[in-house]
């Protein structure tokens, strides 16, 4: 995780491909983002804790409980930002289930540079 300077937008990443995670850093390095990794959905800080968070990248995983209670648990502590589902196994109920709890968008891994690069500056062009 690397330190806030106060000037980036930040993605907070709670998955431990260590594949993804170097795309994701890639990708982040290119545009000037931080990222701050964290072990669990429930170790994502509010947005007052943290500078300036763009979005949450989260393996399916991740998740304690169903994607409702992530998403409840996040709008409960202002965590109001796009969030990106990824799984390593992924099937059709588990795409639709994320994207219908409010999920902006689901990655499946193994993920490419070029579609993690798409999600992510997605993600940072909602305000």
């Amino acid at each position: 995780m690397s330190e806030c300077d106060g000037s980036r937008r930040a993605v907070c990443l709670v998955d431990d491909d260590e594949q993804l995670v170097q795309l994701i850093e890639s990708v982040c390095d290119e545009h000037g983002w931080e990222v701050h990794r964290f072990s669990s959905s429930s170790d994502v800080p509010s947005p007052d804790e943290l500078c300036d968070p763009g979005c949450v990248v989260i393996d399916a995983k991740g998740i304690a409980g169903s994607y409702d209670d992530l998403v409840a648990d996040f709008n409960e502590r202002r965590i109001l930002v796009p969030l990106i589902v990824t799984a390593s196994e992924a099937s059709l109920e588990l795409a639709v289930s994320a994207l219908r709890s409010g999920a902006l968008t689901f990655l499946e891994k193994p993920a490419q540079k070029e579609d993690v690069a798409d999600a992510l500056e997605e993600a940072m062009r909602v305000e």
